[in-house]
């Protein structure tokens, strides 16, 4: 006879993933007017953080949309823009790929394109998270996303291709994709942590909590984010 034993690692591992596919559905639901990318994905990482901190509360759903209502005012404009570049990054490549320039000019453009693409595609995969993670304004949003870029490489492309994988499987399988991008988001997630614990030094206050000083003033984990100030580094 089977019985339910909430320590086993089996059933733990269980719950985690099917949180992730739940996760990942909010998400492109959330996500479906495109205008609301900016604050549903910021959501996304906040939770994902935290799940891969083990800081997560109880309630996949409440903490989506609570995060949702919290970074909206932000994310919202930050989203918008991202997608601007990255619709103007697609309109420079078709004029790339019909013009067919030639010569110096040619070398020139697609150069440009590229720059573009690359700058977009390593935005997208840093400003969610630190919009996610630190309270910071426009100048230091593009301060922090040029200092993950430059001196992250290696991890940068980790996220890169992590990022694609998720939504080329998205893109392909529809709402079954949920079901491979859910992991590969947490494993994301999970680099971020790892990025972010280099500029924050956890001092201990109690026995259950741990406060960040130093860049971003933190509460206690698995709180909502109060930070001073968000610059890394």
């Amino acid at each position: 006879m089977f019985t339910y034993n909430p320590d086993n690692k089996v059933l733990q591992a269980l719950s985690k993933y099917f949180d992730l596919v739940w996760l990942t559905i909010l998400w492109l639901l959330t996500s479906l007017p495109l205008v609301t990318l900016g604050p549903s994905t910021t959501a996304l990482m906040s939770v994902l953080l935290r799940l891969a901190s083990d800081t997560a509360g109880s309630g996949i759903t409440r903490s989506f949309f609570a995060a949702w209502q919290r970074e909206w005012r932000q994310s919202l404009p930050a989203g918008l823009v991202l997608l601007a570049l990255g619709a103007l990054a697609v309109m420079d490549a078709k004029i790339c790929l019909l013009s067919a320039p030639g010569g110096a000019s040619g070398i020139l453009l697609w150069s440009a394109t590229l720059l573009l693409s690359l700058s977009v595609a390593c935005a997208w995969v840093h400003l969610f998270p630190l919009l996610a993670r630190f309270q910071v304004s426009a100048r230091q949003i593009l301060r922090n996303l040029v200092v993950l870029t430059l001196r992250h490489p290696l991890r940068t492309l980790a996220l890169l291709g992590l990022w694609t994988a998720a939504l080329l499987a998205v893109y392909f399988l529809g709402f079954m994709g949920p079901l491979i991008s859910g992991p590969l988001l947490y494993a994301a997630a999970g680099l971020h942590n790892r990025t972010f614990s280099s500029y924050i030094t956890p001092v201990l206050r109690a026995p259950q909590s741990a406060v960040f000083p130093g860049p971003c003033s933190s509460d206690p984990v698995g709180q909502p984010k109060r930070c001073r100030r968000g610059r890394l580094r």
